[in-house]
């Protein structure tokens, strides 16, 4: 690269109209180039007309202008400044900045002040030929079109626009696009577009058991419930557009719960502008352990097999438990169980056990009678079945009450509607049938002996016994049977009833 130190400049401030003569001097260079110390030590008339439509005045050796070795005065918005331009290829020209120019020198005229001050009079001259549009306020994210018309020559933008008397633009914050027309006298002129943003949202994830873990990570277990959150997003209405396809016009999402580790961002929209996307926040699930149980509703006093898979450490089960992948327990009450893993990159899970406290009590059962007539049947009836179904020993269980036809042991339990509990067994009704003949020795207790035709006895009945021998022909009482003193004895030929 062509390197120039230049120790001293010399102006000669004569001025006439925009024509200028200028005198370098005292100029060392360093390396090869077309610019050289005998070309520093020159006087130079400024060119009172543009070069190749820049925004700089050109002097050089005469009838050489852009070939060989030249110095360029610049317009850099502020001021002058003293540029070499060496040709360094057929097609290419290097520039360096010297110096910035001190002394008497005019302000660039019409189209000489690309980014500089421009006069009133010369903005004036360049309406009247060259006509702009495109300007006026859009959304971020959104364009406009900017055209120039009017222009009889080449029309340049600037802030990379091209060439061309149409272009679209999509800027990120409110810019002023120059335009100049190469004809007539290098009029420029500017059209502004102004961009509405509302502000970037940034937003957090929150929810029970999230984990904040810093630079927009959280983490937290699978199946937990999450909302987003954008904290700044004061300015109402406004409608916030969330990442994973839902909207609110609060700054809270609906809760969800995901299924995978996912990233999330929002933008809010705001007087029909939508700004750009804030910050992304990442949120990675942890696996859970998946607790079951083979029977999770059962009565009090039963017991149940909890299972955990999921974890590659050891399970701890709380409750006492115990530990192991396996456990079985008897909860005495409704309770939960949870299973914890000792890998930490593994969440806890748990069980509801339902245990169906108290457990229903006995029934008890009442009779019409113990002895069964022939072609009779007796009613019993049970109590106590409060919580479900009765269920009779001999199979019934339409009812409450049942008719049974034949002698037996007759008994009753309860069971639940609820996880099919059953309770204690009643006391046992003894149910007897009658015989034709019946003979009765030793001694009697309490109750009625019956035969639908002959009794015989040689009981003894004992004091305070209360008891009736009933039978349908005879009754015979032998000499050897005695009544004691406090004893109700009755004999009565009947039928069986």
């Amino acid at each position: 690269m062509k390197k120039i130190l230049l120790s001293m400049i010399v102006l000669m401030s004569s001025l006439t109209g925009f024509s200028q003569t200028i005198t370098l001097a005292g100029s060392t260079y360093y390396g090869t180039g077309y610019c050289s110390a005998t070309d520093a030590n020159k006087t130079y008339n400024l060119r009172n007309t543009p070069h190749n439509g820049r925004n700089q005045y050109e002097f050089g050796f005469s009838g050489q202008y852009g070939v060989g070795c030249s110095f360029i005065m610049r317009w850099n918005t502020t001021a002058w400044e003293l540029v070499s331009k060496e040709q360094v290829s057929p097609s290419e020209f290097q520039y360096t900045t010297l110096t910035t120019l001190a002394g008497n020198f005019p302000t660039p005229p019409c189209g000489y002040g690309f980014g500089g001050t421009i006069s009133g009079d010369c903005t004036e001259a360049c309406s009247n030929f060259m006509t702009l549009g495109g300007g006026g306020t859009i959304c971020i994210g959104t364009s406009a079109t900017l055209t120039a018309s009017g222009c009889t020559g080449t029309v340049f933008w600037n802030n990379g626009g091209g060439i061309g008397t149409s272009i679209t633009v999509s800027p990120t914050s409110s810019t002023t696009y120059s335009v100049t027309c190469s004809a007539p006298d290098y009029c420029i002129g500017s059209v502004t577009v102004n961009v509405t943003a509302p502000p970037t949202p940034q937003i957090s994830i929150l929810g029970t058991g999230v984990t904040n873990e810093g630079d927009n990570n959280y983490t937290a277990c699978s199946g937990t419930s999450i909302q987003l959150y954008c904290g700044g997003c004061s300015i109402i209405p406004r409608i916030m557009n969330w990442s994973n396809g839902t909207t609110s016009s609060s700054n809270l999402s609906a809760a969800f719960t995901p299924d995978v580790s996912s990233s999330y961002f929002a933008t809010q929209t705001i007087d029909g502008c939508t700004s750009l996307v804030g910050n992304t926040v990442n949120l990675t699930l942890k696996n859970k352990i998946i607790v079951e149980a083979s029977n999770n509703n059962f009565c009090k006093g039963t017991s149940t097999t909890l299972t955990a898979s999921g974890c590659t450490g050891t399970i701890i089960w709380d409750n006492d438990a115990g530990t192991g992948a396996s456990v079985v327990v008897v909860p005495p009450y409704t309770m939960t169980y949870t299973a914890t893993c000792s890998d930490t990159q593994v969440c806890n899970g748990g069980i509801t056990i339902n245990v169906t406290v108290p457990a229903p009590v006995a029934p008890t059962i009442t009779a019409s009678a113990t002895v069964l007539c022939p072609n009779t049947s007796i009613t019993l009836t049970g109590n106590g079945c409060t919580m479900g179904n009765y269920l009779w020993s001999n199979g019934a269980t339409t009812n409450y009450s049942i008719n049974v036809n034949a002698p037996g042991s007759y008994s009753l339990v309860c069971s639940t509607n609820l996880h099919g509990c059953t309770s204690p067994q009643s006391s046992v009704i003894n149910i007897t049938s009658v015989g034709a003949d019946l003979t009765l020795s030793g001694t009697a207790s309490s109750g009625d002996r019956q035969a639908t035709q002959t009794i015989t006895s040689t009981q003894s009945i004992p004091a305070n016994i209360q008891t009736g021998y009933y039978a349908g022909k005879s009754i015979t009482l032998n000499p050897t049977f005695t009544v004691l003193n406090g004893a109700v004895f009755n004999a009565e030929i009947k039928t069986c009833q």
